[in-house]
């Protein structure tokens, strides 16, 4: 089966196919609740580690991560990308 690209996959299947891949790397992918396409941070993810660490909030907590950044950031491993320090 060949490999489907990014571009090719709706909004909902690669959400949910990064949150798996999250997962199993020891995260939890978020998305902003946040209902105005106007607000700051709409539209916009997060991802939480196992150990309490964000990854992707600005100084003041707001989401500020695409899909496509939690894409590389997921595909180049939180861990060998320094985004985690070991506990």
């Amino acid at each position: 089966m060949s490999e489907v690209k990014r571009e090719e996959l709706r909004p909902r299947s690669r959400e949910r196919k990064l949150r798996y891949a999250a997962g199993r790397q020891r995260a939890t992918l978020y998305k902003s609740r946040l209902k105005d396409p106007n607000a700051y941070g709409y539209g916009r993810y997060w991802l939480v580690t196992h150990d309490g660490t964000r990854i992707g909030v600005d100084e003041q907590d707001f989401p500020r991560l695409t899909l496509d950044d939690v894409e590389a950031l997921l595909d180049a491993g939180l861990h060998r990308a320094g985004q985690v320090t070991a506990a």
